[in-house]
């Protein structure tokens, strides 16, 4: 039986199939285009850092080249390193009954983010902390924006919260969290405590072996039990030092209703970008043509098969 492809392919149907393919791969090359070109992908939520994460992934890359108490003194020092000669006292630090974890972020708006990092910094010497890090940027419009991550004393955690409100014209966004750890520090300490006992006792028997068998077996079992001791030392030190000092993370950014631009207009550049934008653009959509005609072609030739086979049932 002849087939007449010709009305076939003129057939509305055909049409609407190969219209909504192209309408789906000009989808997908937009799609691909926003994600790999978004200028102003910058804003708060990829400027706001995840600290639990960096700070476990810390130890785990450290622990590949050192030990436990390595990368506890190692924490440490470039914690008190980041604080221009103010040391955090772990040991004084007042803990109750309760061992909270507490971290505050801000998104607020300023007049200028220059002066707001500077009254932020000034601010967390103030109430005994200091500044962990920073960063400030100027966005297409020539406006400053920019986040800062400052940490102090817990006690202080409310009052320094409140005077960033005080530096700032509008406060878009709040978030406290406090986390409370005190399971995992009780648990933490008592197996401590029943390692050190172990300790003592596997010195003990090492005093009294006599084979060189003897003590090479106490003495590997040893090395274990102090292994277990400075992981255990390190994860205890680092509840102590994040709950008694808090952490503070504000994201800021000038307010454009006061913001005076000091770019110079230049419209053959936009014209520039625009038209850069635009070839890229279609490029993503040949792009996405290509990958619906790699995919999509057995659904096309089994659309086909089936209205030929309709059509031969019909005539029937």
């Amino acid at each position: 039986m002849k087939v007449d492809f010709k009305k076939v392919f003129h057939s509305k149907t055909f049409k609407i199939v190969v219209g909504v393919l192209i309408l789906v791969a000009v989808f997908v090359g937009g799609k691909e285009l926003g994600d790999s070109d978004d200028y102003y992908g910058g804003y708060a939520g990829s400027n706001y850092y995840d600290y639990d994460y960096a700070e476990e992934s810390y130890y785990v890359e450290a622990e590949s080249i050192m030990s436990k108490s390595e990368v506890s003194y190692d924490y440490l020092y470039a914690l008190q390193a980041s604080t221009d000669g103010t040391v955090v006292d772990v040991d004084a630090a007042d803990f109750q009954e309760s061992m909270i974890i507490k971290t505050g972020y801000l998104e607020v708006e300023v007049e200028s983010t220059i002066e707001a990092m500077t009254q932020v910094s000034d601010a967390a010497k103030v109430f005994g902390g200091y500044v962990e890090s920073s960063y400030t940027s100027e966005d297409v419009d020539g406006s400053m924006y920019g986040s800062i991550t400052f940490r102090v004393p817990v006690d202080q955690f409310d009052s320094a919260l409140a005077k960033v409100k005080e530096f700032s014209d509008t406060v878009s966004y709040e978030s406290v969290d406090a986390q409370d750890v005190t399971e995992d520090y009780i648990d933490i300490t008592a197996r401590l405590n029943t390692k050190y006992e172990l300790e003592q006792q596997y010195l003990s028997v090492l005093d009294k072996a006599t084979t060189t068998t003897e003590i090479l077996e106490v003495y590997s079992y040893l090395q274990t039990v102090r292994a277990d001791i400075e992981s255990l030392e390190s994860s205890k030190q680092y509840y102590e030092n994040q709950a008694s000092y808090s952490t503070i993370s504000v994201y800021m950014e000038e307010n454009v209703s006061v913001f005076v631009p000091t770019r110079d207009w230049k419209p053959i550049e936009v014209v520039k970008t625009a038209f850069q934008n635009w070839i890229k653009f279609l490029e993503k959509c040949v792009n996405g043509i290509i990958w619906l005609a790699v995919y999509l072609w057995p659904l096309v030739i089994a659309w086909i098969g089936w209205k030929l086979v309709r059509r031969i049932r019909r005539r029937k």
